[in-house]
């Protein structure tokens, strides 16, 4: 879902070459800088050390190609793109530049999916644990073969726990420092019933495992330990316009109830971690005659400050006891799914921040 590139300094550096050249090569960059956009994250031992390269590599193009680059590295740098690495230098007399000698480092640590080198670049030869090397010169015909995906559909019971983490969890909480889940189901599957007379049901089993093992997962594999956060969101429909145009309301009691459910499942959380994990619910409301009309999106998200999906089916990911036996399946194996990024990550957490909090 999400991979990892590094790239090296002489990426900006190479003065030695003739206009077709320089032309050629700013196209390649721009491509890999584009294509990052869609689901990269650059790993660098300085942030800022890359930001300066970049910035005066970028002097020398024509305007309408630096206009264009610098909105691609604006988005990259808005959504975190660039993750900073501690890494040891190595020295070496061969490095012509200073940033060289944290290149090994990183792919030896780090394992990234691609690794792009300037066309003269000093150390190519050493980098035989890369997945893939390349010169950027070639970028433009290069054709991913791996950690490209941006869709991922599965039948119930074909994905495990361990190969969703692996495909899914682990490459979007890597580097990242902040999630938000986002399902409104979670807090409608606890109330049943017509809305004057619903009532509040036990928090779903197979809800509650789905958080308490995403939230694990990303505590385990976050890069990160400091100034980390998970917040979830759901929500409940406390109040329907009907046709005679009455407003309906939930019961101020069903909502206090459904309100003190999320703060237990906080509570239990905030035990565990050292970090704050947030549930907070929202209030719905269902639309007739062009009253009301606040709700959640049915489409369920998990968003980070780098990367968003879209998950099909929601967070009830696990079968319960029954369905375990009668489909002869481990409790490891997952329901069906269908995950796929989506771009509208601004927009969807514009939404929810519009509707009233409980």
């Amino acid at each position: 879902m999400l991979y990892r590139i590094i790239i090296s300094p002489s990426l900006f550096s190479d003065g030695s070459m003739d206009e077709a050249q320089a032309s050629h090569i700013q196209k390649c960059i721009y491509e890999l800088f584009n294509d990052a956009l869609k689901n990269g994250v650059f790993l660098v031992a300085s942030k800022e050390a890359t930001s300066v390269s970049v910035r005066d590599s970028l002097a020398s193009w024509p305007q309408k190609s630096k206009k264009k680059a610098k909105m691609i590295l604006m988005a990259l740098t808005r959504q975190n793109r660039f993750v900073e690495k501690e890494i040891l230098r190595v020295a070496d007399d061969t490095f012509r530049y200073d940033g060289c000698g944290y290149i090994p480092g990183l792919v030896q640590t780090y394992a990234p999916a691609l690794v792009v080198l300037g066309n003269g670049c000093c150390i190519s030869s050493i980098l035989s644990s890369a997945k893939k090397t390349l010169k950027i010169g070639d970028y433009r015909s290069f054709e991913w073969t791996e950690g490209t995906q941006e869709e991922i559909r599965a039948s119930e019971g074909k994905y495990t726990k361990e190969k969703f983490e692996k495909d899914v969890l682990i490459p979007i909480f890597r580097d990242c420092k902040h999630v938000k889940l986002i399902d409104r189901f979670i807090g409608r599957s606890q109330v049943s019933g017509p809305i004057r007379s619903a009532k509040l049901k036990e928090f779903r089993s197979d809800y509650q495992k789905s958080i308490e093992w995403i939230v694990e997962v990303f505590d385990r594999e976050t890069a990160h330990r400091k100034y980390r956060s998970f917040t979830i969101y759901t929500g409940i429909k406390t109040a329907e316009a009907k046709k005679d145009f009455s407003i309906r309301e939930l019961k101020e009691r069903t909502v206090s109830e459904f309100r003190e459910s999320l703060q237990q499942l906080q509570d239990s959380m905030d035990e565990k971690y050292d970090f704050p994990v947030r549930v907070v619910g929202k209030k719905e409301s269902s639309k007739q005659h062009g009253k009301l009309g606040l709700q959640m999106s049915h489409d369920r998200y998990l968003i980070t400050d780098q990367f968003s999906i879209s998950v099909g089916r929601g967070f009830d990911l696990f079968f319960s006891d029954t369905e375990l036996q009668t489909r002869n399946l481990s409790e490891d194996n997952l329901k069906d799914f269908h995950i796929y990024r989506t771009l509208k990550k601004f927009e969807i957490e514009r939404e929810v921040r519009k509707l009233p909090a409980l």
